[in-house]
């Protein structure tokens, strides 16, 4: 019996997290195409990439740390046993983050550089970008810890 309601608050975890991030997915979507084609956001408000780069480390953290909790490890890891705790769980969330960002650094200056659509990136802003999509990351490792916890001890 007990079994059964681990299972079913693991299915609901699952689903509440699945929509958070499909929702954070279409608003992230939204709200660059028109920054780019309708209102050129990007150029006109100096914060927007900043914005942008954040939830794009909220998105990737969420996505990670759903993929490994519920994907691979189909839900039968439990934050204690993985990592020292939540530590672990900030660190995944975090390395994930980075990669991707660190990646898209790396594709953003090819663009800049061998298409020239715009002016050479500068190193500042390429660690300011970094910096936001961490900020993200971390963001999505506590959102991530207090669903799991709230669900854990229902």
């Amino acid at each position: 019996m007990d079994h059964k309601i681990s299972a079913e608050r693991n299915t609901r975890l699952r689903k509440k997290i699945f929509l958070n991030i499909f929702l954070l997915i279409l608003f992230v979507f939204v709200v660059n195409s028109l920054a780019v084609f309708l209102f050129s956001w990007y150029w006109t408000i100096w914060w927007f990439d900043m914005l942008m780069h954040f939830l794009g480390g909220l998105f990737v953290g969420m996505l990670a740390l759903w993929m490994y909790f519920f994907v691979f490890t189909r839900g039968k890891t439990k934050i204690g046993t993985w990592l020292h705790d939540h530590v672990g769980v900030v660190a995944f969330s975090l390395l994930s983050v980075l990669i991707i960002g660190f990646a898209w650094e790396l594709f953003e200056f090819g663009v800049d550089n061998v298409i020239a659509l715009s002016d050479v990136r500068s190193l500042l802003d390429s660690a300011s970008d970094l910096a936001w999509d961490a900020a993200g990351g971390m963001l999505a490792a506590l959102y991530f810890l207090k669903k799991k916890e709230l669900i854990d001890n229902s």
